[in-house]
């Protein structure tokens, strides 16, 4: 049978099984004993046993576990609110003040939480319903989440940055430092963006009457800030100067959050708990997705399908850049009806090789992929980060103004890609210091 026949039979069962309802871990488990079975038989099915092993036995996937766990502490424990308290005065009286304070909590968040969705769940309940509570125009009060929320995706620790290296075969330090740069340069495209729409429209923002803090208050607020300071630094600081592998420095960062959670008085058994059970849920299931993700590499190679692929495109002769590009709008595309790791696990077996075949920087591709995975949390109709902030908004917020409200953020994230693809040393510095 031809590669692209395989291709194209394995592709509709993905989405038949998608279909059914089916959650993303048990659908590529359900589509590999079937592929296997119709290519192979049922001899083959040792590879998903051999799958699940090699999954279980990676060293690499334990940052994964502390990284959610990080973030599920801080979340659960409501740190969320002390750090807002002390941007908010440390901001003080400006034009749409906490709009500016929630972009800048926000990054805060993502140095300190690497999950996105907890993220941006933590900001709508507290930032936006507060806004939206003094009159802030939902532009103003949830656009600036939706885009800050995403930073926690590129900017270390991201859970998402570890499972796309483990699964890409890349290195996870390098990986993690690379998204510092893109993830600081979204961020300020984000603040000059929410600058220039106020100033052209400052009646989207009330008039926020805040009284002026002293100058003992802020240096109270830069203290209160600084045991997340040193949590980033516990983290991101001990990869890059060598002195812990990510696995090592993602387990001190679990530990630290759990110091942070006591120096805010947040620390209790209740939030605990919750945060433990929570990220042992998302962790589990994330076991279950690469264990489907490593199996599925196995079946395109085994059928035939990469290979053929790979002789397909290279026979094409275009210029790296040019599929590089037409690999990033594939997953624009598929971002629209699919979820983020759905997307990671049926592209990364396909793309990977030819990526490595065309000798384009892995790790270059990588940073844009995440970034492109960033986008496709905001793009309709699937938009996974919109339904989760609309579970936490206001009952009359409705799910077409969070997609219209989306879009001038969502081309600012596409911008910084093509700016980070022209300009790869924004992403390939930091990781090119790494001792």
């Amino acid at each position: 049978m031809e590669w692209y026949f395989t291709l194209s039979i394995i592709m509709i069962l993905i989405l038949v099984l998608f279909l059914t309802g089916l959650p993303v871990a048990f659908a590529f488990i359900v589509l590999n004993v079937i592929a296997l079975y119709l290519w192979f038989g049922t001899s083959a099915w040792h590879l998903i046993v051999l799958s699940a092993y090699e999954v279980l036995t990676v060293y690499e996937m334990l940052a994964v576990l502390f990284f959610m766990l990080m973030g599920e502490v801080l979340y659960h424990s409501g740190v969320v609110k002390e750090v807002f308290d002390a941007v908010d005065v440390l901001v003080g009286k400006i034009k749409g003040r906490l709009s500016y304070v929630t972009l800048i909590v926000s990054v805060i968040m993502a140095a300190v939480s690497g999950s996105v969705l907890g993220v941006g769940a933590a900001l709508a309940a507290t930032l936006g319903t507060e806004m939206r509570e003094k009159g802030y125009d939902i532009s103003i009060s949830s656009g600036p989440i939706m885009a800050g929320a995403c930073l926690a995706l590129i900017i270390p620790p991201s859970a998402m940055a570890v499972l796309l290296a483990t699964l890409a075969k890349l290195s996870v330090g390098s990986m993690l430092i690379g998204g510092v740069m893109p993830g600081l340069l979204l961020w300020a495209m984000f603040m000059v963006y929410l600058f220039v729409k106020i100033a052209k429209n400052p009646s989207l923002t009330p008039e926020d009457e805040i009284r002026k803090a002293s100058v003992s208050q802020k240096v109270s607020s830069l203290f209160r800030i600084l045991p997340l300071t040193i949590l980033f630094f516990l983290v991101t600081g001990t990869i890059f100067t060598g002195v812990a592998t990510p696995t090592e420095a993602s387990g001190l960062g679990a530990f630290g959050a759990f110091v942070v959670a006591a120096l805010y008085h947040r620390f209790n058994m209740r939030a605990i708990n919750k945060a433990i059970l929570a990220s042992g849920e998302m962790i589990g299931m994330i076991f279950l997705i690469v264990m489907g993700s490593k199996c599925f590499s196995q079946l395109l190679g085994g059928t035939g399908a990469t290979g053929g692929m790979l002789e397909a495109v290279l026979a094409l002769d275009l210029p790296a850049w040019c599929l590089i590009v037409m690999m990033q709008l594939i997953i624009v595309f598929m971002g629209m009806i699919m979820d983020d790791i759905s997307i990671m696990m049926i592209t990364l077996p396909i793309f990977m090789p030819i990526v490595r075949a065309i000798g384009y920087n892995e790790l270059l591709f990588g940073i844009l992929f995440l970034l492109n995975i960033g986008v496709s949390l905001l793009t309709p109709p699937f938009g996974l980060l919109i339904f989760v902030i609309k579970g936490v908004s206001p009952p009359e917020t409705r799910i077409l103004d969070l997609y219209k409200i989306a879009i001038p953020w969502t081309i600012m994230m596409l911008a910084g890609m093509i700016v980070v693809a022209v300009f790869p040393r924004i992403a390939l510095w930091l990781p090119s210091l790494i001792s």
